[in-house]
């Protein structure tokens, strides 16, 4: 069984970068280059910002859109996601409303695109968003099994059946314009990437290859449930877990997300080829996890299993004693790469990574946020879905403030294909 977790991409350039243990300093990495020519970057618990305070960036929210009360654009049934275009505008896609909330950087209220139908611009059941290779906005209409498209301005431009095969999974435009689905070869049945381009319809056509996912490296640590009339398995809480995300050039980033000697390992491979690109290490110090937590989590896996009768038993030996080592990581437009996880002083927060796979350290940040939706990063915003305590889902745009002169990490990277 594949249980990969595959992350929301923003889809523009990624970092990479790779790792033995430590560096000539307290800060500064070991770079390998293998006979392969993969790179390996090992850091140590220190990073740059930690060498130079005055470098670090801080993360601040800006923006925060949604309400549960009367009537408006702002109160949304159900966010989807979040695509932010050229212009900093927020489409929000309210999966609730069948339609989709264009809102400027500052928050107002710009336009309503689509709404509830099966005609031109409408949807059943609306589906993801993605930026088209031309600019373009594309939103599937999941039941209908096809594509809206609009351009910036809100007009529909056209609309596309979908490939059957297309339906569900998850998908990611590259940057030379091919179209990437998780989907069942259509021979074996085996879960494959397909690989899809515009065609002279405009619509989406196979060229016929079919990408592997790199194997799961680890068997997820489950707990199986029997009732008498069927059984199930679950996840042991606080777990690590595998995570990966698309590149945007046909690469897959991934991690076990176990650590082995006191460090993470996250690796950037070709899709192509299956070999290393690249590889991050990273020293950490683990953060215990308090006795209240693991039995608040002890108590919710009882109540979810009832009556069922679970291997291995229900104490508190199974729950972990410290919190994984990251959650998840996020790939952002400007090249960086930002881990999500609790640190040893029991806050969680991000590592953030250099495109060459530096450790730059760990920005300030409302707590919040490592607990958000992240939808897309940049080089100056991250937006975010939050729930608020009474579930209404609200969209975020958080500013990214680097101090003047600081530029780790904004260098530009080369392709790698």
């Amino acid at each position: 069984m594949n249980r990969w977790r595959i992350g929301t991409v923003c889809g523009a350039l990624i970092l990479g970068a790779c790792g033995v243990d430590g560096g000539t300093s307290h800060h500064e990495p070991r770079v390998d280059t293998l006979p392969d020519g993969s790179i390996v970057v090992g850091n140590s618990e220190q990073g740059v910002w930690d060498a130079d305070p005055h470098a670090r960036w801080s993360v601040v929210e800006r923006v925060r859109i949604g309400r549960r009360e009367d009537e408006g654009p702002e109160l949304f049934g159900m966010v989807r996601s979040v695509l932010v275009d050229d212009l900093g505008r927020m489409w929000v896609v309210d999966a609730q409303a069948n339609e989709l909330r264009v809102f400027d950087a500052d928050g107002r209220f710009v336009r309503t695109v689509g709404g509830p139908g099966e005609g031109p611009s409408e949807f059943v059941r609306v589906g993801p968003a993605f930026h088209g290779p031309d600019g373009t906005i594309w939103v599937e209409d999941l039941s209908l099994v096809r594509w809206e498209v609009f351009d910036t301005a809100g007009n529909r431009v056209e609309g596309h059946r979908s490939p059957s095969m297309l339906r569900g999974g998850w998908r990611q435009w590259t940057r030379d314009g091919a179209f990437l689905v998780m989907e069942p070869h259509p021979e074996t049945g085996e879960a494959v990437l397909g690989v899809y381009r515009k065609a002279d319809d405009g619509g989406l056509t196979s060229d016929g290859r079919f990408l592997e996912l790199p194997a799961e490296p680890m068997a997820v640590p489950l707990i199986t449930l029997e009732d008498g009339i069927s059984s199930w398995e679950m996840p042991v809480p606080f777990s690590p877990q595998p995570w990966g995300a698309y590149g945007p050039d046909l690469d897959f980033w991934l991690s076990d997300g176990v650590a082995e000697d006191g460090r993470y390992e996250i690796r950037q491979l070709s899709l192509e080829s299956g070999q290393a690109l690249l590889t991050i290490r990273r020293r950490f110090a683990p953060a215990e996890m308090p006795d209240s937590v693991r039995a608040a989590a002890l108590e919710s896996l009882r109540e979810e299993a009832g009556d069922a009768t679970a291997t291995p038993s229900l104490t508190l030996d199974i729950i972990p004693r410290h919190y994984p080592p990251f959650d998840v990581f996020h790939l952002s437009t400007d090249g960086t790469l930002w881990v999500a996880r609790t640190f040893a002083d029991g806050r969680r927060g991000f590592d953030v990574f250099a495109w060459d796979g530096r450790y730059l350290g760990r920005p300030e940040a409302p707590a919040r946020l490592a607990g958000m939706r992240i939808q897309s990063i940049s080089a100056t915003d991250i937006h975010a879905i939050d729930t608020d305590e009474f579930g209404v889902d609200q969209v975020v745009r958080l500013e990214i403030r680097r101090p003047a002169g600081s530029t780790a990490g904004l260098a530009e990277r080369p392709v790698r294909r």
